[in-house]
């Protein structure tokens, strides 16, 4: 019974992977395209939340400050 199951969801898996696998190469290079079928495949949240703010200006420094922490870390 274990080795029924586990070739039927083997072969199920590999169906899935093909399944994908046809999606993601017809997104050729449409990179918009591409992320829409990822986002799909997630089950992302569609809502964007951005921080909140009453002044332009402190928020533009705290973007300032979080990309001048990761800069070192990306170069690296």
């Amino acid at each position: 019974m274990y080795r029924k199951l586990s070739k039927k969801m083997h072969v199920q898996l590999i169906e899935e992977k093909s399944f994908y696998f046809t999606k993601i190469k017809e997104c050729g290079k449409n990179q918009n395209q591409f992320f829409k079928l990822t986002r799909n495949l997630m089950v992302c949240n569609s809502t964007v939340n951005l921080p909140q703010f009453t002044s332009t200006e402190p928020l533009a420094k705290k973007f300032n400050n979080f990309f001048m922490r990761k800069t070192p870390t990306i170069r690296n």
